[in-house]
């Protein structure tokens, strides 16, 4: 079984040198059923899926640059389960919790 390290590592870089989750390597990834971390989001207005390496590090699925994005949280989990192959229990739905003012 691979760390989020190690996936981490064979992701692409962008122009600028940030790594990027492409659906190329989304659908390689998501060949290693043992690995978990893939989320649904909202993003933009509308919704995203994507692979966390750990609870600070998300990486969006992208596709020529941008992150792919769904019109509904159920056709975001549609293309995770039916594209991805994706079993439902390696996929968090839960909506970002925003942090507890400090002080």
């Amino acid at each position: 079984m691979e760390t989020s390290e190690e996936w981490v590592k064979r992701l692409e870089t962008n122009p600028y040198g940030l790594r990027i989750l492409t659906l190329h390597m989304a659908f390689q990834l998501a060949g290693d059923q043992a690995l978990s971390g893939w989320y649904i989001a909202p993003y933009a207005l509308k919704w995203t899926v994507g692979r966390a390496a750990s609870p600070d590090r998300r990486y969006h699925v992208t596709c020529s640059g941008e992150p792919i994005t769904f019109e509904t949280v159920h056709a975001a989990f549609e293309f995770l389960t039916d594209m991805l192959g994706l079993h439902p229990t390696k996929i968090d739905t839960r909506l970002p919790t925003p942090e507890k003012p400090r002080g």
